[in-house]
């Protein structure tokens, strides 16, 4: 494993089990479903700052910026009534965008997929996207949830740091696969690329301080 990949292990792992709550809000209430409101609290829980968002279709999610500095988006989703009611899936995802339009190539996605179970990274042709998806169907403690969002906010962090980090990780500038899979990768061949369902929610112009900029 690569210097980038296990900084990457190591920062996400320091996150899991110390996720801290607000004091007076108990870590083991039960979510039915996830809300609006009740992700506005559990972030609150968390100190980090979040506002609730809707979009041009109607979709409904909130914007968090977490304590260091990363952007997401948390939209309940699989709901079972209108106006996204009765709602037993969270689509935890941040949009990364280049303002040159550049994008890595998917063997970079790929080989970061290959070492981080815990996110999907994808793109399309605007933007590289980093996804976490939770399910309550039998019920999810609010301090699950807080986890979700504190080791995200980890794993997006090291993201930004292995498509910027040159030398030790995944350039950010598009290069030919071979200079990718033998100077980057080290050899071998890159995991096939999954098939991942977007988030529904599209963000307005508005909303656009809810990306995170990378800067190569």
């Amino acid at each position: 494993m690569n210097k980038s990949l296990m900084y990457v292990t190591i920062s996400a792992a320091l996150v899991a089990g110390s996720t801290a709550f607000a004091a007076g809000l108990d870590p083991h209430t039960m979510l039915s479903t996830f809300t609006v409101e009740n992700l506005m609290s559990t972030a609150a829980a968390l100190q980090y700052q979040a506002e609730p968002l809707q979009d041009s279709e109607g979709h409904k999610a909130i914007g968090i910026i977490a304590s260091n500095g990363v952007k997401m988006i948390a939209q309940p989703t699989a709901c079972q009534q209108p106006n996204q009611g009765q709602c037993y899936g969270l689509s935890i995802f941040g949009i990364f965008n280049d303002s040159n339009g550049t994008k890595p190539p998917v063997e970079a996605l790929n080989y970061f997929n290959a070492y981080r179970s815990f996110t999907k990274a994808y793109s399309d042709t605007d933007n590289v996207y980093l996804s976490r998806y939770e399910i309550a169907d039998f019920g999810i403690p609010m301090g699950n949830v807080a986890s979700n969002m504190t080791n995200y906010a980890a794993v997006a962090e090291t993201f930004i740091k292995f498509l910027t980090s040159g030398g030790t990780g995944v350039s950010y500038t598009p290069v030919p696969d071979t200079h990718i899979m033998t100077n980057a990768f080290g050899g071998g061949k890159a995991p096939t690329t999954l098939d991942i369902e977007k988030p529904s929610f599209k963000l307005t112009p508005a909303q656009h301080g809810y990306i995170n900029q990378i800067k190569p």
